[in-house]
């Protein structure tokens, strides 16, 4: 097998989704003070703090293209179980890249949690 490549993940809007950037504290070098980069698992636990925080709960767990963020993990959130709306999050360790996906279609609810969720995490991290 040749080695995997790691380019930096651009985050930025699409026709029917805007992206919101986490800031991590941490960095692909990683010449911050923080050693390394949270494992998925890690970060999974992050979330669910902060999700029950905020009313919502983790709906599903997967992955996005395996060749373009290796190693990455997917999460939807939902605020009810058959009502309509649900927020995506990606992690990407190995490209130190997280973002929040909000699909413009989506109730309004998606979209302030999404911002209200990019803060909080960006706490938690920074507090860590």
């Amino acid at each position: 097998k040749r080695p995997v490549k790691i380019r930096p993940a651009v985050i930025k809007d699409t026709a029917k989704t805007r992206n919101l950037e986490i800031t991590l504290p941490f960095r692909l070098d990683q010449t911050s003070s923080k050693a390394k980069a949270l494992t998925a698992d890690e970060m999974e636990s992050v979330l669910r703090e902060v999700s029950s925080d905020m009313g919502l709960y983790m709906s599903h767990v997967t992955r996005l293209g395996r060749k373009r963020y290796p190693g990455n993990r997917h999460w939807h959130f939902k605020r009810q179980s058959t009502g309509p709306g649900c927020l995506d999050v990606t992690y990407w360790p190995m490209g130190c890249a997280m973002w929040i996906s909000m699909r413009y279609c989506e109730p309004e609810w998606v979209h302030t949690a999404g911002v209200d969720m990019k803060q909080r995490v960006e706490q938690v991290l920074d507090s860590a």
